[in-house]
């Protein structure tokens, strides 16, 4: 395949075009018309071709100049674009565990592919391998944030679905914007206000003069467990939020049954029209930082980059240094990338372009256990490293520091390439404890301890694990 020197692809009701396409060097002819391609891969300017043909498809997310003609198409994407629409919204899926998250964004993608008024359960055979990816981990899973990308009457929805595990609780903080929409998501029969409250609460510390848009999602409502005299409670709950404009908006509906989704479907379509990242024009400039940084993920698969990295990227574009801090605002607020600012001085910051990479790391700390990796809660960083397969071992150190600042990780004085895991500690003293606490303290020293002793203790008795 990779000597292949044309390809023709045409009327085939193809969706989209798989970045692993750059893969084929020598690619001189490719033939995509008449498809229904809305946003093919920016990998395609890397590749060689001298012949195109791929305008007749909707491009939805391509600029109009660059859809009047193949030549004009291959143009765009090799030698960058010029000032578009952002046309682009971030939404955030937040809320309770088990509380039907990530079959909301799954239904919701569903239901804008297959366009309004389109049964969800009969969508057309050519959406299935989009889907395919959805349906991989079912609800109950422990699992990490999922980021997708879909439609939504033209505008173009990044949305984030946060794992169920409280562990991601404190990741948070890391993916929340401030010009955003989010789907605070709540079993009906468990609304009340110490949860909403939270939520909002998370939300309202990173938006600036409420530039966010949230909408209560109450899913469950054909649960046995959602009586009337519940449903009473939450309705007069959330109509009192609602009405005190700390919401944009209030649904029941069901997973199940789909009932009330064209409810919600017509307060996202709002919601996303009115928003002001949709009604923004960014430049050509940002627009290329925009793609590369989707090139570098779509192409080498890379999680996260060193800033120093980011800043080559940035100034190969030429934009402008007084800009910098607004395109990467936007590029976070976006759903593009995120940021992991690291505060000690001497260590390289670093910029996530995977959330779900950071989330997966997180859990695996966790996880490290069924390993032979953990010696009494202590972690060799080399074995670390090891484990997470790092690309580029700088960005060991960064990541250090991040499980150091949410408190998973601890560093040990004196130890500069071991970590302490407390979550990891075995149940039992550890043989070598003399080390590190010796039976006899010394004259200069005076040993205050108090021991706690709990049955299958909760993870909640820990401000951290």
């Amino acid at each position: 395949m990779a000597s292949w020197r044309l390809l023709n692809l045409s009327h085939n009701g193809i969706l989209e075009i798989h970045p692993d396409i750059a893969l084929l060097k020598n690619l001189e002819s490719l033939d995509v018309d008449y498809n229904k391609i809305e946003l093919p891969p920016f990998v395609l300017g890397t590749l060689e071709l001298k012949e195109f043909k791929g305008h007749n498809n909707p491009l939805t997310y391509v600029p109009i100049y660059a859809r009047e003609k193949d030549s004009s198409f291959l143009k765009y994407l090799k030698d960058g674009p010029q000032s578009v629409d952002a046309n682009r919204v971030k939404l955030l899926a937040v809320g309770t565990a088990l509380s039907g998250k990530t079959y909301l964004i799954r239904n919701v993608k569903r239901d804008a592919l297959a366009g309004p008024g389109s049964p969800l359960r009969s969508r057309a055979e050519s959406l299935k391998q989009v889907l395919l990816s959805d349906v991989s981990s079912a609800d109950g899973m422990d699992q990490a944030t999922q980021v997708t990308e879909f439609m939504l009457n033209k505008v173009r929805i990044s949305a984030w679905d946060f794992g169920k595990s409280d562990l991601f609780y404190r990741t948070h903080q890391y993916f929340l914007t401030g010009r955003a929409i989010y789907l605070i998501v709540i079993r009906a029969y468990e609304v009340e206000p110490r949860i909403l409250d939270y939520w909002l609460q998370q939300i309202n510390s990173v938006s600036v003069l409420g530039k966010s848009r949230v909408i209560v999602v109450a899913t469950h409502i054909d649960d046995p467990k959602f009586t009337d005299t519940k449903s009473k409670k939450a309705r007069h709950c959330l109509n009192l939020y609602a009405s005190q404009s700390r919401v944009d908006g209030c649904i029941f509906l069901s997973n199940k049954t789909k009932e009330n989704f064209p409810a919600l479907r017509k307060l996202l379509v709002s919601l996303t029209e009115e928003h002001p990242l949709t009604k923004l024009t960014i430049s050509g400039p940002w627009n290329q930082v925009l793609n590369h940084c989707k090139y570098i993920q779509e192409t080498f698969s890379t999680p996260a980059i060193e800033w120093k990295t980011m800043k080559q990227i940035i100034e190969s574009k030429h934009v402008p240094s007084e800009e910098w801090h607004d395109l990467l605002e936007y590029l976070r607020d976006s759903g593009i990338v995120s940021f992991q600012t690291i505060a000690r001085e001497g260590n390289p910051d670093f910029v996530v372009l995977s959330p779900e990479w950071l989330t997966n790391m997180i859990l695996q700390v966790r996880d490290f256990m069924a390993c032979n990796q953990i010696t009494n809660g202590i972690i060799e960083h080399e074995s670390l490293a090891r484990i997470w397969e790092f690309s580029s071992p700088t960005i060991l150190t960064p990541l250090l520091e991040l499980l150091y600042s949410i408190e998973i990780a601890y560093s040990i004085r004196g130890e500069p390439v071991r970590s302490l895991i407390p979550s990891l500690l075995p149940d039992g003293l550890p043989d070598n404890i003399s080390e590190y606490w010796p039976a006899l303290v010394p004259g200069d020293m005076h040993q205050y301890g108090r021991i706690y002793r709990f049955h299958l203790p909760s993870s909640e008795v820990f401000t951290r694990l």
